[in-house]
């Protein structure tokens, strides 16, 4: 079939603009299903490996977007618990007989923060060298679309 034949067809086929709307919505909502399906496999794989307990350097080589993900949200709410904001607290207003503030922090939250202090470093190289990692020889593995 030569060109010219083949874009009169396409034109033929094609030129009413509802008709290509619906297959662009369809095939828009099947890419996203195939999107969903398949970040629902690779959850479901990196639930199953984490089950197993393998080494967390192997994990991390075949799911780093996992890994950096709780790398980051480890790191969140440890400089959450540490460190402190420099916008004024609000002041609420204390009746005179109010007992007196809270001691300073104790030996348990001195403890906390000072390991949060020493891993700090580890998770921040760990993230480094899970970036710098070239891509795994692995191809990831094929999945039917599902729908």
């Amino acid at each position: 079939m030569n060109a010219h034949k083949k874009n009169r067809i396409m034109t033929d086929t094609f030129t009413d603009p509802i008709t290509v709307s619906d297959q662009e919505n369809a095939f828009l909502q099947q890419q996203a299903d195939e999107a969903k399906a398949a970040i629902g496999c690779a959850l479901s794989e990196a639930k199953a490996a984490l089950v197993q307990g393998m080494d967390p350097s192997a994990w991390t080589r075949k799911y780093p977007l996992v890994a950096v993900g709780s790398a980051l949200a480890a790191g969140f709410v440890a400089a959450m618990v540490t460190v402190k904001s420099n916008e004024p607290q609000p002041v609420s207003p204390q009746p005179p007989y109010a007992p007196p503030p809270p001691p300073k922090p104790g030996f348990w939250s001195s403890l906390i923060h000072e390991a949060v202090e020493m891993i700090r470093p580890v998770l921040t190289t760990a993230l480094i060298a899970a970036f710098k990692s070239p891509p795994s020889s692995q191809e990831p593995p094929n999945h039917p679309p599902t729908g």
